[in-house]
């Protein structure tokens, strides 16, 4: 999970998230809300360019949906079914990592397989 690039940008979201609330501060400052925002919109731009290139798709996960200040009936329905289904498609770095750590479960209660012994033998390879 250390080298998955999309779990690694969750837990810098969760990070950054937890200290600006620890911080418990928003600026009322406009240049320096909009240098914040232009920061945040860096980032975002870098990640997507990033997994761009990576998958070569031009369904990004991170594109982070404009506020167009339209109600929900007044937008484009075929965009908005597009961007749906760009969503249902993108990857679960979560549903993948649980995947990983039920496939180890079930792994483990194989017949046959003891890990204790394994354990065990590698202590005994270890100390010699």
């Amino acid at each position: 999970m250390k080298n998955e690039k999309d779990f690694q940008y969750l837990q810098e979201d969760i990070a950054e998230f937890n200290l600006k609330r620890k911080r418990n501060e928003l600026s009322l400052n406009e240049a320096e809300r909009r240098k914040e925002k232009r920061a945040q919109d860096t980032k975002l731009a870098a990640r997507k360019a990033g997994t761009k290139a990576k998958n070569g798709d031009d369904n990004i996960k991170n594109d982070v949906a404009k506020d167009d200040g339209l109600q929900a009936g007044e937008r484009d329905l075929s965009v908005e079914l597009a961007a749906e289904k760009a969503r249902k498609n993108d990857k679960d770095v979560l549903l993948i990592e649980a995947a990983h750590i039920l496939g180890d479960s079930v792994a483990l209660l194989k017949p046959g397989v003891n890990l204790a012994a394994r354990a065990k033998q590698a202590q005994l390879l270890n100390a010699q």
